[in-house]
């Protein structure tokens, strides 16, 4: 399975560097310039299955997007797994690369033990070790848009081959591999489709786009992490459900709060934006005391880069009793 050969210089101000570390490893270093791009973004897309699977274009990703969570990204079929040793198709991995969060800054960094099936793919079965890496990504505003570093330590050095014949030190084709399947295909993922999260204007303020705001909302409720979901409410917030409505972010948070506490999952099916308006529809399962599964529909008005107004409609029988006064 071909890592995609995207050319270097679509990275805006790369940096490389690969030095000793500690262990049994090496330790690699890389710097990456995103263009017009918040850091809030870039960490929203690398926790979002389905936006970290379509810019990297290698193939299915699941992200349970807490700490202790884990991560399989890019899953393989069974021909290309029969190609992979170590790849289990009956029992697992059957994905390139496993990983489990270690540590979570909301919009800032993400620290991942790491291991991809390269590493057992030694010349000499001998040389395989068990040692997981440490990856650690920091998020940071720069003047060109966004900053992504990436430290990964504890790389083994001993030779590898892969199915489609590359062979080397395994530390440079990870060095090599981060390049081709993350920061290249995201730079171009962000260009084609037009993900950039800012518009930069005149006054060089950047001002997100409101599908991006709503975007980056859902991705930290999903995460239950309600300190950077507020940042993208606006003080006057207004939300008009289908049985209360709530007027400022703490009656609203109080709320939402309330219902991530018995909430499975919340999958976002599509996001739509026109202007300062965005449309958002996601599936939403429950458990007990209230358990239930419906599709969610809520139109968002978004100023000044925040979050102002929201209606929400769905089927709201499963859920009457949380708003219903105990007589």
């Amino acid at each position: 399975m071909k890592a995609p050969r995207v050319v270097l210089a679509s990275v805006v101000g790369l940096g490389l560097a690969t030095h000793p570390g500690s262990g049994q490893g090496v330790t690699v270093t890389q710097t990456v310039q995103f263009s017009q791009a918040a850091p809030e973004l870039l960490y929203a897309m690398f926790l979002d299955p389905k936006e970290h699977a379509a810019a990297s274009r290698l193939g299915p990703v699941d992200i349970d997007p807490r700490v202790g969570g884990r991560i399989a990204a890019f899953k393989l079929n069974r021909e290309q797994c029969a190609a992979w040793t170590g790849c289990d198709w009956a029992n697992g991995p059957t994905s390139l690369v496993q990983a489990t969060i270690l540590k979570l800054v909301p919009g800032r960094e993400i620290v991942m033990s790491w291991k991809n099936l390269a590493w057992r793919q030694a010349v000499n079965a001998a040389d395989v070790s068990d040692l997981e890496s440490l990856v650690t990504l920091t998020f940071s505003k720069n003047a060109a848009g966004a900053q992504i570093e990436m430290v990964q330590a504890n790389v083994p050095q001993y030779l590898v081959r892969l199915p489609d014949g590359e062979q080397g030190p395994l530390s440079a084709l990870v060095n090599t591999h981060w390049n081709l399947v993350y920061w290249n295909a995201w730079q171009a993922y962000i260009a084609t489709k037009g993900r950039s999260s800012t518009l930069v204007p005149e006054n060089g303020a950047p001002v997100p786009r409101a599908g991006d705001v709503v975007k980056a909302f859902y991705a930290a409720v999903v995460a239950r992490d309600f300190t950077t979901a507020r940042s993208y409410l606006g003080d006057d917030l207004v939300f008009k459900g289908l049985f209360e409505t709530y007027h400022g972010i703490d009656a609203y948070l109080a709320s939402l709060t309330k219902l991530m506490q018995v909430t499975v999952r919340l999958d976002v099916r599509k996001i739509i934006s026109e202007g300062n308006e965005v449309a958002i529809f996601y599936e939403l399962q429950t458990k007990a005391p209230v358990e239930g599964t419906v599709l969610v529909a809520e139109r968002h008005e978004i100023r000044n880069g925040k979050i102002s107004y929201v209606e929400s409609a769905f089927d709201g029988r499963p859920y009457a009793a949380m708003f219903t006064p105990k007589k």
